[in-house]
């Protein structure tokens, strides 16, 4: 994956933002993500990679309107968390569409809205479908 991480997407414009690693990333660009050092404190996160603060960091950047994507060896994974399924869903096909050398149509794809549980498992060919 060019040596890196994943993908924040914006749901609101589906701009993507390449990183290393999701919550160091946003944790260091706070304004791009909307984010204010004491919202960011009050998660507790000081670069952990794994465990409850890590958690609610990330949490805390998709609550305003992010969608965190990355590739694992066996699969990609699309997370958020949203009320209305539908701009996310949109924003996640637009992404898709415009990568075809990043998610193949034959990949297995894991799309959850972390609050409500698993919206699509299956290969990105059908879900891109539609």
């Amino acid at each position: 994956m060019l040596g890196r991480e994943g993908f924040w997407l914006r749901i609101a414009t589906g701009e993507a933002v390449e990183i290393d690693e999701h919550c160091r990333f946003a944790a260091s660009h706070l304004e791009i993500f909307g984010l204010t050092p004491e919202e960011v404190a009050a998660t507790g996160y000081r670069g952990e990679t794994a465990g409850p603060p890590r958690d609610r960091m990330l949490r805390l950047v998709m609550s305003k309107g992010w969608i965190r994507m990355r590739r694992h060896r066996e699969y990609v994974a699309f997370q958020f968390e949203q009320d209305d399924l539908a701009p996310a869903l949109e924003a996640i096909r637009a992404f898709i569409a415009g990568r075809p050398k990043l998610v193949w149509a034959e990949d297995r794809l894991e799309v959850s809205n972390i609050s409500k549980g698993m919206v699509f498992e299956g290969k990105a060919g059908e879900f891109s479908a539609g």
